[in-house]
């Protein structure tokens, strides 16, 4: 940390698998296989004994895509319900997301106890990589449907 400047770059390369009651090596939903993290904020002392604290923070990251199961269609339209393949358990994979949270923060620093206020956006970039599915029973199929969105956190830590 720099005059209440700080970043980091992290990346990772990973598999991850697990063996079934059918003694069958898999992907586990969480092989993504990559994540790519950039991470950096500022900051400042204030208040009159400049003890408590102000700081803007934001993470950008880009990740391989969560595995999933893919939907038999056939199946899913003769019950008019989404049936997943569980032989094929994982063998699918979401794009790769590139996405950011940004978060604000003030802390008040007391001397045997601390209070710490955050606004987070999480999901600035609206992209989750992430989609589920439907069955549309007007149309008799199933429809993927992308999951997006921006999820504000508003917190409050009490720290003794």
């Amino acid at each position: 940390m720099t005059n209440g400047f700080y970043y980091m770059l992290t990346g990772s390369l990973f598999k991850s698998k697990y063996k079934g009651g059918d003694n069958i090596w898999r992907n586990t939903r969480q092989d993504k296989g990559f994540m790519v993290n950039a991470i950096a904020g500022k900051e400042w002392m204030v208040g009159k004994q400049k003890q408590n604290m102000f700081s803007v923070n934001a993470r950008l990251f880009f990740q391989g895509g969560d595995r999933y199961t893919p939907v038999d269609e056939e199946e899913s339209n003769e019950e008019q319900d989404i049936i997943f393949d569980e032989s094929k358990a994982f063998s699918k994979k979401f794009n790769p997301v590139l996405n950011g949270d940004i978060s604000v923060n003030y802390r008040i620093n007391k001397q045997k106890l601390s209070h710490e206020f955050s606004l987070k956006m999480l999901n600035v970039g609206m992209r989750t990589g992430m989609h589920f599915y439907e069955y549309n029973e007007k149309e008799h199929k199933v429809k993927k449907k992308d999951g997006t969105g921006l999820i504000p956190n508003i917190s409050y830590k009490l720290y003794f």
